[in-house]
């Protein structure tokens, strides 16, 4: 026995460095303590050493302890063994839920961080039911692990829903020990309570009243129980629901009386920034219909001109299999540049021209668009925006067509420019169609 526990293929350094010790008889009975939980897999523990038990005979139930054990009695290969098989089981969820479990049972601060954070980064809302199961003290834990990636909502319902299913074992974790609740609701973990865990927790008075004028714990935010209130009235259109309003009937007076008179603040203040909403939406509707109505008058203005000066619209056939029925530029800062242009039946070299009319400094002007090709290349068009009897200034693009077809139709991506004698901002032109089909 001595030889395969102090000196086999699984020895124990603990055993080898006692049994090369020379003792007298009456002091060869060596006595040492194990933890409880431990005792139970110590046979295991015996078998790895008589070489019975294998890697493979690890199960979620017994690494912890036989790795505990390989710890006290020094037997480096079977921590060598459990350290991979945590590793391995550490990458699902319910052997996480497991091995944080047996962790919790015991005084091994490193396994229980390595585990607790394995598992903590797992957690997702879908996933919440098998936290339910983890112990109070580990539950805390994990939700309170930095690896833990969850929303703030989310998190209260995870502990709403936990204390729902361990409500006789939180008893002293969450009312008489007050340390893991505040660790649990502290404002920089949970600065946000969903509706119903908030209606919960202060209905089962969870969170206590005394907050309502306090701070979190950690003295940096607003308490749990101003949390909760919070939360409810953000949802004050909730209120008028009948199954709420029996809730909250459900509620300590003082906690009643703190809900109404911040529901009833906030429903003030959400009608007021209603007010503000509708009055700047009135207001713009306002100058968006004048802005139209100066548009529509400009552009009779315009038409007039144009006809007084014995031009007249025309059809302008088809082009491309779409009639161009008119054409018009917004954004230009030269002076009557903007508005509706019309076919006129006008050329240039053979191409149309679109036209419109124009009052400037009294003076009835003609402004045009000539759609050209380029000079060689048939398959690129040069638009030009520019007054009829003047040419110190233009503004043009260049654009090649798609490929059904030479249709001088500019996309809607199209970069103007001016020449030097041009001014900015450059227009933009938007080009009303109507199918001939």
């Amino acid at each position: 026995n001595r030889n395969i526990l102090a000196f086999g293929e699984h020895k124990s350094e603990f055993f080898a460095e006692l049994f090369s010790k020379h003792m007298p008889d009456d002091e060869r009975l060596t006595r040492f303590e194990i933890l409880p939980f431990v005792v139970d897999y110590y046979p295991q523990f015996l078998d790895f050493l008589y070489d019975h038990f294998a890697a493979q005979d690890l199960t979620t139930d017994n690494v912890v302890a036989l790795r505990r054990l390989a710890d006290r009695f020094e037997v480096s290969k079977l921590r060598k063994y459990a350290d991979e098989y945590i590793r391995v089981s550490l990458q699902s969820l319910e052997n996480c839920i497991k091995l944080v479990n047996e962790a919790g049972k015991y005084d091994d601060e490193q396994l229980m961080q390595t585990v607790v954070d394995a598992c903590a980064s797992q957690y997702s809302a879908e996933s919440r039911d098998q936290f339910i199961s983890l112990s109070p003290v580990m539950f805390v834990k994990v939700l309170t692990s930095s690896a833990l990636k969850c929303e703030s909502g989310e998190l209260s319902v995870v502990v709403m829903v936990y204390i729902k299913s361990n409500k006789e074992k939180l008893c002293n974790l969450f009312t008489e020990n007050k340390v893991y609740f505040q660790q649990l609701t502290c404002c920089e973990r949970i600065p946000i309570v969903d509706f119903d865990p908030a209606l919960y927790f202060l209905r089962e008075q969870i969170v206590s009243c005394n907050g309502s004028e306090g701070k979190c714990s950690c003295g940096a935010g607003k308490s749990f129980y101003l949390r909760c209130i919070e939360s409810i009235t953000k949802r004050w259109d909730r209120l008028d629901d009948d199954c709420v309003q029996s809730e909250i009937e459900q509620l300590p007076l003082k906690t009643q009386l703190d809900v109404r008179t911040a529901a009833l603040k906030e429903g003030v203040t959400k009608m007021s920034e209603c007010k503000t909403t509708l009055t700047t939406k009135i207001s713009d509707l306002k100058k968006e219909q004048n802005e139209l109505s100066a548009s529509i008058k400009q552009d009779i203005d315009d038409s007039r001109v144009l006809k007084s000066l014995g031009v007249a619209w025309v059809d302008p056939g088809t082009i491309a299999n779409t009639e161009v029925e008119e054409i018009r530029v917004c954004g230009a800062a030269i002076k009557g540049t903007n508005g509706v242009y019309v076919y006129t039946g006008a050329t240039h070299r053979g191409y149309r021209k679109f036209q419109k009319g124009a009052l400037i400094n009294g003076k009835k002007e003609i402004f045009e668009i000539m759609v050209t090709t380029l000079k060689g290349n048939d398959e690129e068009w040069l638009w030009w925006i520019t007054n009829r009897k003047y040419t110190e200034w233009y503004y043009w693009a260049k654009f090649t067509p798609g490929r059904k077809g030479k249709a001088p139709i500019p996309p809607g991506n199209i970069h103007w420019k001016t020449t030097i004698f041009g001014k900015k901002p450059n227009p933009f032109v938007t080009i009303l169609l109507h199918s001939t089909a």
